[in-house]
């Protein structure tokens, strides 16, 4: 924190800067010997080349002298704002800090940007959940995707659909929380600070991702813990979006695959 304060008096002190934006851990409330220090710079004039190369300097002395590996990225108001977002941007910015926001526009601005149509998240849940019906969860008498594969004597696969599962499972839950997925490596540990999730669902997931080795015993025990798993998933589902399967497979047909895209 000692480090940010520096970048942000050093900001405060120029009257082209309009806000200084703490991100990833920095923001989040937590920081270990791993962390980076990432920091976004938001200038009202147009002199880029001159502001990123002063920031630049301001981080190496950062590096050097605390040996924290120091980001700091310079915008223009104007080029921030007409960036479009992705999942990363969002998370990103999802949960950011503003340290300074002089008149108060960029912190509108992120606000703005983080504004996703709420069919977003329905259409986010309906994929996750027909994908996991074909993978892992099929309806009685059908056989999983992964079980066509142990039919087709490739275990080795058969378990990769089992991998894809616990993905679908993981991005189901941030989705029922109206959450924007985080990147790879932190996944998992937000995953554990969502307000919702499924009793036993980390157990469950554990089992699921478990695989002493690959052959059928240990693919139905993982298939076991995603047959426990998906309903008390589904349940919340119908709670949330007041679907059941059979009302997610018309709308993945009419919306997702006939139907348009949704703007995010």
């Amino acid at each position: 924190m000692a480090n940010a304060k520096l970048v942000t008096d050093f900001a405060s002190d120029l009257a082209a800067v309009e806000a200084v934006i703490l991100l990833g851990g920095l923001a989040r409330g937590y920081c270990d010997d791993s962390s980076d220090l990432d920091i976004s710079v938001i200038v009202s004039d147009a002199d880029l080349v001159r502001w990123r190369r002063d920031f630049a300097k301001l981080a190496m002395e950062i590096e050097s002298g605390s040996g924290i590996e120091t980001d700091i990225e310079v915008h223009s108001f104007d080029g921030f704002y007409s960036q479009k977002w992705g999942e990363v941007e969002r998370f990103t910015f999802h949960g950011c800090r503003l340290a300074l926001d002089r008149n108060g526009r960029v912190g509108r601005a992120i606000q703005e940007k983080l504004e996703v149509p709420r069919e977003l998240w329905t259409r986010r849940t309906v994929e996750c959940c027909i994908y996991l019906s074909w993978y892992a969860c099929p309806e009685p008498p059908h056989p999983s995707i992964a079980e066509i594969w142990v039919d087709r004597e490739d275990l080795a696969q058969a378990h990769w659909c089992l991998n894809y599962a616990c993905e679908l499972f993981v991005q189901l839950a941030f989705s029922l929380n109206q959450e924007f997925l985080p990147p790879a490596k932190w996944r998992l540990s937000y995953l554990r600070r969502l307000k919702w999730l499924p009793d036993g669902m980390m157990e469950l997931l554990q089992t699921m991702m478990t695989m002493s080795s690959i052959d059928e015993e240990n693919l139905h025990s993982r298939l076991r813990a995603a047959g426990e798993l998906w309903p008390r998933m589904m349940e919340r589902v119908r709670s949330v979006e007041s679907m059941d399967l059979a009302a997610m497979q018309r709308y993945y047909v009419d919306k997702i695959v006939y139907g348009p895209g949704v703007e995010d």
